[in-house]
């Protein structure tokens, strides 16, 4: 059996949107503190000063519930694949 992996996040799935929101919450909320350093950055990796360690735990934290709740792209065509 082959398998296909494609990356969808900010091409089909709008995930960016939802990461900005979670990151803004997890840098005040979970962090308590201020660290963006470059808000005009899409990626939220290159906007806040944060450790490797938070990156990663801010990612184990929230990823699932980014994936679970992101939506269909605007202009993006729902395709349905059948045998």
């Amino acid at each position: 059996m082959k398998k296909i992996v494609l990356d969808l996040d900010g091409v089909v799935f709008d995930s960016e949107n939802l990461y900005r929101v979670y990151t803004e919450i997890y840098d005040t909320d979970n962090n308590k503190k201020d660290t963006i350093i470059d808000n005009s950055q899409r990626i939220f990796q290159k906007r806040y000063n944060w450790s490797q360690e938070e990156f990663q735990k801010f990612y184990n934290d929230n990823a699932e519930k980014v994936l679970n709740s992101e939506n269909i792209m605007t202009g993006a065509n729902h395709i349905q694949v059948t045998n």
